[in-house]
């Protein structure tokens, strides 16, 4: 699952990318820089009817809340108000997002009639889901990972070989001691290659420098990127503009 959630995400930046791409290269980039904050536009969509809205956080330094600096962040958000959802589902996927707002310069234009839509209720409820979904990511991001059966497997075959005078015990202590920390996935497999790796040759070295090389690669610098995520807050979102996609 976690494999295709990242393809998917890959090939939903990708997209993204080259369509930024083609953009800016059209001379587009002066624009779209002078553009203010806040604005807003139309496009007519058959079949769809509904408000996209994006949002920032401005990039910031160390604060009470992290001893870090915080990267600016970019929401994409599209509430549906279609009569089968009502304004209740909200939409994050953006490769799903950009092909609703895609659009041509001469594609019609259309704003709502005054009274029709309550843009700052709906603003609102776009806000509350920004900032639950952002609870909910450093949560799962701070709960502790489960121990992989492969490394309790590991583990053990490490231990039958403690007291052997073929092989370093402090090493073995040591990997043995890693073990017993939950371990990202790309990791896990890595692991489990050489245990299977281990149960055809029987050579117990190879498998200890396996996981040596995972306990090494896991003590290199993280990147601010990959660093546990702050939740947002309401006050940090500064609204980009908003567009009316409707039918």
């Amino acid at each position: 699952m976690e494999e295709q959630e990242q393809f998917a995400e890959l090939v939903s930046s990708e997209f993204l990318l080259q369509n930024l791409k083609n953009l800016l290269d059209a001379g587009m980039r002066d624009m779209l820089e002078a553009l203010p904050d806040g604005i807003h536009s139309g496009l007519v969509r058959e079949g769809a009817k509904g408000i996209f809205f994006s949002f920032t956080t401005r990039e910031s330094g160390p604060s009470s809340r992290t001893a870090r600096r915080m990267p600016r962040q970019h929401f994409w958000r599209y509430i549906d108000l279609s009569e089968d959802n009502g304004g209740t589902r909200i939409e994050e996927n953006r490769y799903v997002i950009t092909n609703l707002i895609q659009c041509q310069a001469d594609t019609p234009r259309v704003v709502p009639a005054s009274g029709e839509v309550d843009i700052f209720a709906l603003q609102g409820k776009v806000i509350a889901s920004i900032v639950q979904s952002s609870v909910e990511q450093a949560a799962v991001e701070e709960a502790p990972r489960q121990l992989d059966p492969i490394q309790q497997t590991v583990a053990t075959v490490l231990r039958g070989y403690i007291n052997s005078p073929s092989v370093n015990r402090k090493e073995i202590i040591a990997a043995i001691q890693h073990l017993t920390q939950p371990q990202p996935g790309v990791y896990i497999k890595e692991l489990r290659k050489a245990y299977e790796s281990f149960s055809t040759s029987g050579q117990i070295d190879d498998l200890l420098v396996a996981v040596r090389s995972i306990s090494q690669k896991q003590t290199q610098p993280i990147s601010q990127e990959s660093e546990a995520t702050v939740p947002v807050r309401r006050e940090d979102l500064k609204l980009v503009c908003f567009e009316y996609v409707w039918r």
